[in-house]
């Protein structure tokens, strides 16, 4: 698909390896999808095979969003590199790349270290705020250092998020903006499948209270400590089945969990399920909804969970309560601690009618504050900003515009927590 050079929109294009169904790779597609039309072309490039069937791409393809092909295979493919400039320069000739990973980020800043300034597209790297074990290792670190003087801008959902890529991938002193995830609410709204058909697909019986765990397999994201929970939530009165909906992949974490489920009297209360491209049906059939993250640079389950209007229980890790505040009716617990998670999980399901009424409705407030109308005028009021400030174009060095600035009242304490250097400039929230 060779981008027509007559259009005269500006060219963006979302980067990444894949359409695994992660909070990333769903904001990327909202991104794409959602921009306005009548000022950007959008466009998606991957640096992965994705099968035309992959639902996301499906979703990409209904909405008229051209997708494109390169395979890099690491930031170091040599052969993948050269094949991306090639695409850069005769078929893409973007204006914008905004990258969602750490391998696009690096990949996409090494070619445009390679181009003629007067060709350089403007590089926008949206740091998601999830770390990687290959990211730590030091020629990739080193490889942040080397490129970052063609990054125009970094993006991150969270002031948590953006303090973490200052630590780890040498964005100090860059022009960083917060921008909060953005959820379509229709999607919750619109449940395909009544609350039976979804309730008897798990196999849950009639009576039966459900709590939900709905994220990608990991030790961050707390499996095991909602698995440690279970016997003492099982003294509820009523029966509960817990039902974690969890896409493919997790390795060995998830392998030991489900052979510890298959083995024990779990096996009677857990339902394991695969990834679900239906979250609202999901949240319908849910009492309750737990979070029981580790870590969570965001928490795109949190905020739908929240828009749903069910009780959320949540651990107090990473990003979550910054995006859910103390008015929104989570039931919060400490990360990591089973016994905390089952006393909040008892207290959700033992909580009167009433008293559950009125934290839906303080959920739904708080979540309206994620609306992903807000979110994609942010993201295009990133791309017009870098497109049209001078000082953004990569010059080859240190990236201009990059200044120290004091940090904005409010936020001196988390910065002491965790020292970043020079300041980033924040935009307003």
């Amino acid at each position: 698909m060779r981008v027509d050079p007559a259009d005269p929109r500006p060219r963006v294009f979302a980067v990444t390896t894949d359409l695994a169904l992660t909070g990333a790779k769903r904001v990327l597609v909202d991104g794409a999808v959602g921009i306005d039309r009548r000022r950007f072309r959008p466009g998606v490039l991957l640096l992965s095979p994705v099968d035309d069937a992959d639902p996301l791409r499906r979703e990409l393809a209904a909405a008229g969003v051209d997708v494109h092909h390169v395979r890099v295979r690491s930031r170091l493919d040599v052969r993948g590199l050269l094949d991306l400039r090639a695409w850069v320069r005769d078929v893409g000739r973007p204006d914008v790349l905004h990258t969602h990973c750490a391998r696009s980020a690096g990949v996409v800043r090494l070619v445009a270290l390679g181009e003629p300034a007067a060709r350089r597209p403007r590089v926008v790297v949206h740091f998601h705020g999830t770390v990687s074990a290959r990211a730590l290792r030091w020629k990739h670190r080193l490889l942040d250092r080397v490129v970052r003087g063609m990054t125009s801008m970094v993006l991150a959902p969270t002031l948590h998020s953006a303090l973490r890529g200052a630590r780890v991938h040498a964005y100090r002193g860059m022009p960083v903006r917060v921008v909060p995830n953005g959820i379509d609410f229709s999607r919750i709204a619109r449940a395909a499948r009544s609350v039976e058909s979804v309730r008897r697909s798990w196999g849950v019986p009639e009576g039966t209270r459900v709590v939900l765990l709905l994220g990608r397999w990991g030790a961050a994201k707390g499996h095991d400590v909602l698995l440690d929970a279970i016997p003492a939530v099982l003294a509820h009165p009523e029966p509960v089945r817990f039902v974690l909906v969890a896409p493919e992949g997790g390795g060995e974490y998830r392998s030991a969990l489900e052979r510890m489920v298959r083995r024990t009297a779990l096996r009677r209360h857990v339902v394991l399920t695969g990834r679900d491209t239906d979250p609202g049906s999901c949240y319908a059939a849910a009492d309750v909804v737990t979070v029981p993250s580790r870590d969570e640079p965001f928490g795109l389950v949190a905020v739908e969970a929240m828009a749903a209007g069910r009780t959320l229980v949540a651990a107090r890790a990473g990003g979550l309560p910054e995006v859910c505040g103390d008015r929104a009716g989570v039931l919060w617990v400490q990360p990591g601690d089973p016994d905390a998670l089952a006393r909040a999980l008892l207290t959700a399901l033992e909580e009167p009618a009433g008293a559950r009424d009125a934290r839906a409705v303080a959920a739904r407030s708080r979540a309206t504050d994620f609306a992903l109308g807000r979110y994609i005028a942010h993201l295009e009021a990133v791309y017009a900003e870098v497109l049209r400030r001078p000082d953004l174009a990569p010059p080859g060095g240190r990236p201009a515009g990059a200044r120290d600035v004091s940090w904005p009242r409010g936020v001196r304490r988390a910065a002491a927590v965790a020292p970043v250097g020079a300041s980033p400039a924040f935009a307003a929230r």
